[in-house]
């Protein structure tokens, strides 16, 4: 079995999220020779007396990678997702864990912060995982994590 490959960047400027897999005219993802990805959008530089105008790659900074994972509505999960699992009302946000080597969404309601895997809630047999927004978009959603974050470890 193959992994899709896919992945999305924040462009800032524009505030938009551009797409590896369909946004390849408006955008160019390169995997350096050292290892990085890497986003660029087409910028028009205007002339100047000792320039003529020309094109330039202006570079995204915030990548994040397919998941390989759909949550119940069929849509993909990127790293970088809010998502809510079944009927907990606290949005969790989706990230990967170099230490696990896997795919996870944060949980401040576990002692510490904590993680838990991605997988256990979004798989063939079971998916109670749906996206409601990403970390750029919906910025209101994170605020409501925050806040529940708080007081859970100011009740302890």
């Amino acid at each position: 079995m193959t992994r899709e490959h896919k992945y999305r960047a924040w462009d800032e400027e524009a505030q938009e999220m551009l797409y590896s897999d369909k946004d390849y005219e408006r955008c160019t993802f390169v995997c350096e020779s050292d290892g990085i990805l890497r986003c660029f959008v087409p910028e028009e530089v205007p002339a100047t007396q000792d320039e003529p105008s020309h094109t330039r790659g202006r570079e995204l900074e915030d990548i994040m990678e397919y998941t390989g994972l759909k949550d119940k509505n069929i849509k993909e999960i990127y790293e970088g997702d809010i998502t809510r699992i079944g009927k907990c009302p606290l949005p969790v946000i989706v990230f990967w864990d170099e230490q696990v080597a896997a795919w996870q969404v944060t949980n401040s309601h576990k002692e510490n912060g904590g993680a838990s895997l991605l997988s256990q809630y979004a798989n063939d047999y079971h998916n109670i995982v749906e996206v409601i927004g990403y970390i750029h978009e919906n910025p209101d959603l994170l605020k409501e994590w925050e806040q529940y974050g708080r007081q859970s470890t100011q009740v302890r």
